[in-house]
């Protein structure tokens, strides 16, 4: 009976292991995950150029007919948008967080939301602000690049 216990427990390991594993390796050769992973990735690359207030990356992240809906209501360019990140002395910016990333793929197109805080130094004064942002995402021969953003402002977080 021991040994058929041996026996029994290798063949449930076996039965929950391979399952697992043919999952795993369908996810990892899953054109749309890997799409997925390259998207999470230039959401990341955006979100780093925009704390170091790096415009060249932006140009390379942002595509030529980029259009932005401001936390205003402003209709925005792809000149506008880099003119407003770019280093300045009068204004800094001290955090750009990104959470709450979804990912939606539709053939060569990313819808991506989430939530952002900005922390930026204007005149030396420090100023918060939450927003809930979608970003479009349209994929022109191998990379993905922003063609178009909308702001939602959200109520302040408490301070910190």
């Amino acid at each position: 009976m021991g040994r058929f216990s041996s026996a029994g427990h290798f063949g449930i390991a076996i039965a929950v292991l391979v399952p697992t594993m043919i999952i795993s390796l369908a996810q990892s050769t899953n054109p749309d995950n890997t799409a997925e992973q390259a998207v999470r990735h230039q959401e990341s690359q955006y979100a780093a150029a925009v704390r170091r207030q790096d415009v060249a990356a932006l140009q390379a992240i942002l595509s030529d007919d980029f259009i932005a809906t401001s936390s205003r209501g402003e209709l925005r360019n792809r000149a506008m948008e880099l003119d407003d990140l770019k280093p300045n002395p009068e204004y800094s910016i001290d955090e750009f967080l990104v959470d709450d990333i979804r990912v939606r793929l539709l053939d060569n197109t990313a819808i991506v939301t989430g939530r952002q805080i900005l922390g930026v130094r204007y005149n030396k004064q420090p100023l918060t602000s939450l927003f809930r942002f979608t970003r479009v995402y349209w994929k022109r021969g191998d990379r993905w690049q922003v063609v178009a953003q909308q702001l939602t402002p959200l109520q302040q977080p408490a301070s910190r």
